[in-house]
């Protein structure tokens, strides 16, 4: 999934200012939101091992056996974490690449310059 981002989004940025379209505004909206959207589970995901994380101290107080339990199961979630932190890594488009679509959409949204509102 992340290679196939890149590879959109590399495309996005050699299409010349002057052909880009509605479609291709549409494609890099739709990257723009999918990495949003990304960052967003990624946050979800780290809330959840802090949720595990409080349920393990709370039985870890109620005995020595419940410790070891919640240690010898907090080891192997570990490298668990470790492995869908590294997947979730790699299907993401990389931070560089979204700011420069950003910096593309905005050029080719606002060619001129952002204009000026009156409040």
């Amino acid at each position: 999934m992340g290679a196939t981002l890149r590879l959109a989004a590399r495309w996005a940025r050699t299409v010349p200012r002057t052909e880009r379209t509605r479609e291709w505004i549409l494609v890099v909206e739709g990257l723009l939101q999918g990495a949003v959207d990304d960052e967003h589970t990624g946050h979800l995901s780290l809330r959840a091992v802090a949720e595990r994380v409080a349920a393990a101290e709370a039985q870890a107080a109620e005995g020595v056996a419940a410790a070891e339990a919640v240690v010898a199961a907090a080891m192997a979630d570990e490298e668990e974490l470790r492995e869908l932190i590294a997947e979730e890594t790699a299907a993401r488009l990389p931070c560089h690449e979204v700011a420069v679509l950003l910096r593309e959409l905005a050029c080719t949204a606002y060619p001129s310059g952002r204009t000026r509102t009156s409040r």
